[in-house]
């Protein structure tokens, strides 16, 4: 097996994607099926080797699923960029879609056999140390890997890139899209949400003669989750499922559309009535509980890590409004040792304005956002210590009109809400350093 570690000032040339990057620090890993190319920028070279090496480990591992899958016996190199600037990642994808840019954080040149994820975001040097490559990172890399190998094998696959895609997402999900459970992992849920809603959901049939590229971010979102739920619909259909749908036809097919279509009934059969029933079903058995904006999240163990970056704040938002008349949002959390700027969570935002629970070592505050700028309203001294898992309670309107905020069972800050109307989307949001998250629940209390 290959293994070769390097980092170097080097030109850049992104094999055959027609992109140059002018000399910049990168660091490269190759491994026996891909190469990765971290794209670090000022990122220090202990810490830009971790994400280098992270990344390497996961396309490895995919290469094992994807062989099994499709009975691949070899590969040819592949190579993987990632980016620690965004601007970078999006001069690449620009090259790729050959139109504007923005639409994704990964995008694979499946004619050059080159992938482009962004790092998003770039965490700092201690959440690095505790967390390596950021979870959704891991996501696109594993789904890259997934979609040139799949490439590689099929022409087919070359020449339809949903095929590819759906085979990414097999490939990530693995047996948790056999038995999904919606409110357990956040990325799971967030890569369904859009399904939850009626609006949003098409026949099966529909996406196999939709050949049209999406139009902007939401289109490719609504896309990838049809690829993600076409994945889950299809996986256990037969052992040799994979092998069916990429499978090339000695007769040229007479568009991607028919292709497609002919793909997806070498594995469904041709009876569409009966086809779409089950498929209308599991669209409708999708209850998502979460939705991840700005990721950096992962899951340690049964715990939730939610953090961003200097740039932006890590956010999971409640897909669901609370429960009409009074609730409780409560959830146990752990603050890092090195944590000193705490989290918050976020009551009531009705698209303009919302109330912002500060909760950092020692201290509660509450303030009022609106506009794009927060208001300190009150602060207060609070039981909670970095490194020891406290239990927040936010209770709604128990008392009418109140907000009351307690930690380990122990009121500390009581605030009159006044004419809101307090059940407008909740959600919890962290800067830099890491916070962990268990236990969140959102549930109907009684008014005293």
């Amino acid at each position: 097996m290959r293994n070769v570690v390097a980092r170097k000032w080097i030109a850049v040339g992104l094999a055959c994607s027609a992109v140059a990057v002018a000399q910049e620090p990168v660091v490269e890993k190759v491994s026996e099926h891909f190469t990765v190319q971290f794209h670090s920028a000022k990122v220090p070279a202990e810490h830009a080797q971790r994400i280098a090496d992270d990344a390497s480990a996961v396309a490895e591992k995919s290469w094992a699923v994807v062989q099994k899958l499709l009975q691949m016996t070899e590969s040819k190199p592949a190579v993987i960029h990632l980016y620690a600037v965004e601007k970078d990642y999006r001069k690449a994808e620009r090259s790729v879609l050959k139109s504007t840019s923005g639409m994704r954080d990964m995008i694979v040149d499946h004619a050059a056999q080159v992938a482009h994820v962004a790092v998003l975001p770039m965490l700092g040097n201690s959440d690095i140390t505790r967390l390596g490559l950021p979870m959704p990172v891991a996501a696109h890399v594993t789904r890259a890997a997934s979609e040139l190998l799949a490439v590689q094998k099929s022409k087919l696959a070359a020449a339809d890139p949903w095929l590819a895609s759906v085979i990414g997402f097999a490939v990530l999900e693995g047996k948790q899209a056999q038995s999904p459970k919606y409110g357990v992992d956040p990325l799971f849920d967030e890569r369904r949400w859009m399904h939850g809603l009626p609006s949003n959901r098409r026949p099966l049939r529909d996406w196999a003669l939709d050949t049209r590229p999406p139009a902007d971010r939401a289109q490719w979102i609504w896309r990838e989750e049809a690829q993600c739920l076409t994945a889950q619909f299809l996986v256990g259909k037969s052992s040799d499922w994979a092998r069916k749908l990429l499978q090339d036809s000695a007769k040229a097919p007479e568009s991607v559309a028919a292709a497609r279509l002919a793909a997806m009934e070498r594995v469904l059969g041709k009876k569409w009535d009966k086809i779409e029933e089950p498929w209308k079903k599991q669209l409708e058995a999708v209850d998502a509980t979460f939705a991840v904006n700005s990721p950096m999240f992962a899951l340690s163990g049964t715990r939730y890590v939610l953090v961003g970056s200097e740039a932006g704040s890590a956010v999971v938002t409640g897909v669901k409004l609370p429960p009409a008349g009074p609730y409780r949002l409560s959830a146990t959390f752990e603050l890092a040792e090195d944590d000193d700027g705490g989290f918050c969570a976020r009551l009531d935002w009705d698209e303009t304005t919302m109330l912002v629970i500060g909760l950092e070592a020692g201290r509660v505050s509450i303030s009022e956002w609106k506009g794009g700028h927060e208001s300190l309203r009150r602060e207060l001294g609070a039981p909670i210590t970095r490194g020891k898992p406290a239990h927040v309670s936010l209770e709604v309107g128990a008392e009418k009109n109140f907000l009351v905020v307690a930690i380990d069972g122990t009121e500390v800050l009581r605030w009159d809400c006044g004419e809101r109307g307090m059940h407008g989307y909740w959600s919890f949001a962290k800067k830099e350093i890491a916070v962990y998250l268990e236990s969140i629940r959102v549930e109907s209390i009684k008014a005293k």
